[in-house]
């Protein structure tokens, strides 16, 4: 399955996965992300260091980002996903 930025949800995910499906769905950021801009930004989410044995980031300062509790989100479907914030 090819599909356009438009497609990119979780929910379509996880039906494509469900449904044993192969996909590749361009990111909704991904002009973006390419600039020089974006990519020498340190406080952008997808720049900052991630470690996933301690499940922390650390920001441009060297401040480590820990997490700080879950929530839940539904979307106009009624899909519900889980958050982490930090």
């Amino acid at each position: 399955m090819i599909a356009d930025a438009g497609y990119e949800s979780i929910e379509n995910y996880l039906y494509l996965e469900e449904h044993g499906q192969d996909c590749f769905i361009k990111p909704q950021n991904h002009e973006k992300s390419k600039t020089r801009k974006h990519k020498t930004n340190k406080y952008i989410v997808d720049n900052l260091l991630y470690d996933k044995e301690n499940d922390e980031s650390t920001c441009a300062r060297g401040d480590k980002l820990t997490s700080c509790g879950t929530g839940k989100k539904v979307t106009a479907n009624g899909y519900e996903t889980e958050l982490c914030y930090y």
